[in-house]
């Protein structure tokens, strides 16, 4: 014969039934608390029926039984299906290389004739006023006498100074005539110049 489930086990009544007594014959152990115990499915809830449970604790440890409680049904449990691996991303195609940048041609050689300055000398001869000292005249026409770029207009470092009289000479670009601007400054400087001239010019090769 099958066990009774607890729950048609009247807990109530065999607590009210222990309260007097320490076994189930009486004073005495005897077989009747072991076949008692073996109706147990669970432990007596001690709050509730503390009588039962003081009851059931001693013959439990006199005897050595355990409440053998029926397995509980077991839930069958869906597995869920695993989850589908996630979309393989596609890599993006490699950027293409660059084309490497070609090397600008070299800038074509000039001409040899463009390589040399075309360039025209001119030698003068400057007469300081009487009591003007000839080198520091000189070097305030130098100084005072420049050229826009593309004259080129470049002065002797140092004149030439035979019986009171300067001479040196300077470069201008070729075509330029520039030249005759430069003996019209000279001539302007009246209170420190007695006289001057062109006394040879001639292109430089």
């Amino acid at each position: 014969p099958s066990k009774p489930k607890a729950s048609e086990f009247d807990f109530s009544s065999f607590d009210k039934e222990m309260a007097t007594k320490s076994y189930v014959g009486g004073w005495t152990f005897s077989d009747a608390d072991s076949a008692a115990f073996d109706k147990f499915t669970s432990v007596p809830d001690k709050t509730k029926f503390p009588h039962a449970y003081r009851w059931f604790t001693h013959i439990a440890a006199r005897t050595g039984k355990v409440v053998r409680s029926p397995p509980p049904a077991t839930a069958v449990t869906k597995t869920a299906p695993a989850p589908a691996p996630p979309a393989k991303k596609e890599e993006p195609a490699p950027a293409p290389a660059p084309a490497p940048t070609p090397s600008p041609a070299p800038a074509p050689a000039p001409a040899l004739e463009e390589l040399q300055e075309e360039r025209r000398m001119v030698a003068i001869m400057v007469k300081p006023a009487a009591g003007v000292d000839p080198e520091g005249l000189y070097k305030k026409i130098t100084e005072t006498i420049k050229s826009q770029p593309q004259y080129k207009l470049k002065w002797d470092d140092k004149c030439k100074v035979d019986d009171g009289k300067i001479y040196a000479s300077f470069t201008i670009a070729l075509e330029a005539d520039f030249d005759e601007e430069v003996m019209e400054y000279i001539e302007y400087m009246e209170d420190e110049v007695a006289d001057q001239q062109i006394t040879y010019q001639a292109a430089m090769e």
